[in-house]
């Protein structure tokens, strides 16, 4: 027979962690309650691919690319000594 465990997190911790999360982020739901309202503080960040934010996006939706393309990661540093030119 298989045991199953379940681990009870702390829900005053969950209450915290939800709270936060909420403070910056939102639903569909809540957004087009917002925007019907026309909350006057309402700032949208779509960061979405580039392509997807031009086929539609939310009007007035601030774009912000979360990758990109134009900037390579790091080289990493090889374990033996390497000559290294400036």
């Amino acid at each position: 027979m298989q045991q199953t465990m379940t681990r009870i997190h702390d829900p005053a911790k969950a209450r915290v962690f939800f709270e936060d999360k909420l403070a910056f982020t939102t639903g569909p739901v809540e957004l087009e309650r917002w925007i019907k309202a026309r909350e006057n503080n309402l700032v949208v960040v779509d960061v979405r691919e580039a392509k997807d934010f031009d086929k539609g996006h939310i009007p007035g939706a601030i774009y912000i690319a979360t990758r990109n393309s134009a900037i390579s990661p790091p080289t990493p540093v090889p374990d033996s000594p390497a000559e290294v030119s400036r």
